[in-house]
């Protein structure tokens, strides 16, 4: 830990900096991912289930009517299959979703851990009244960030796959 949160380069407000950058760009992707693409698949879940309902509406009108009055545009076999296909995408892209937030949760505790570790590092051997003490009381974390980040660090990554 000295030789890296100890270089020349690695200060506190580089840390600061880069921490805030990379929360920014996955809070903004996470903004675009719901806008657009959460939007989007809304929308298709009930289009198909519009879709569905009028297919039913017109096999229930057909076969009322005379057989050969009416012409199928589309199945009801088949709206119903789209519309299902649709609801599984969306519980998939949900799915998808909960973990980029789960993600920028646990990127903020671990960039605040490093920063927090960085200026503990750093006030190592000095004076108890320097600034470099200072400095690590002030940006000292909680100990359960401590704790999640120990134990998603600990953990093996598991993907989704059904």
């Amino acid at each position: 830990l000295d030789q890296f949160f100890t270089r020349a380069h690695m200060h506190d407000q580089l840390l600061q900096r880069e921490a805030r950058g990379v929360e920014a760009s996955v809070a903004s992707m996470e903004g675009l991912l719901r806008s657009r693409v959460l939007n989007s698949i809304r929308a298709l879940v009930y289009e198909s289930g519009e879709l569905y309902g009028l297919a039913r509406s017109q096999t229930t009108n057909t076969t009322t009517d005379s057989p050969g009055d009416s012409i199928e545009l589309m199945d009801a076999q088949t709206a119903l299959i789209l519309h299902v296909a649709s609801r599984s995408l969306y519980i998939t892209f949900d799915t998808c979703l909960t973990q980029v937030v789960l993600a920028r949760s646990r990127l903020h505790d671990l960039l605040g851990w490093m920063r927090g570790t960085a200026s503990q590092v750093r006030a190592w051997g000095t004076a108890a009244d320097s600034i470099q003490r200072q400095n690590a009381r002030s940006r000292r974390i909680a100990h359960g960030v401590v704790q999640r980040v120990a134990d998603f660090l600990s953990r093996p990554i598991m993907f989704a796959s059904k």
